[in-house]
């Protein structure tokens, strides 16, 4: 199973041995990794910062839904896209939010992140 991971505010090492350096001096507060067997994105929350973690991801250049994860700090969301076709690309980049619909008020965000589906 191959995984890219980005962090937000946050670290992380991407897929294929590409890095994906996100961390600011808000420090690492949340990260969103993709898993390319599955479909699966998953979302953490790192920090007990009042902000949410959310992941924003283009799927063949085209934005998709964003996932968050609203559980609170020291926890993950597993979340999909649903069955993908084989090598579809996939960008995607944590952010920190505040949730309250589907966008959400969006604030800091990390480097993207790429992977394959």
């Amino acid at each position: 199973m191959v995984a890219a991971l980005v962090a937000l505010g946050l670290a992380a090492p991407a897929q294929a041995g590409q890095d994906a350096d996100a961390c600011t001096n808000y420090g690492c507060a949340g990260m969103g990794s993709w898993y390319g067997d599955g479909d699966q994105i998953v979302v953490c929350d790192l920090e007990a910062d009042g902000w949410s973690v959310v992941v924003i991801a283009w799927l063949n250049g085209v934005r998709a839904s964003n996932k968050w994860h609203t559980a609170g700090a020291g926890s993950c969301s597993t979340r999909s896209y649903g069955d993908l076709p084989e090598g579809m690309e996939v960008k995607f980049q944590a952010c920190l939010g505040k949730y309250s619909s589907e966008t959400g008020d969006i604030n800091r965000c990390g480097k993207p992140g790429a992977g394959r589906a």
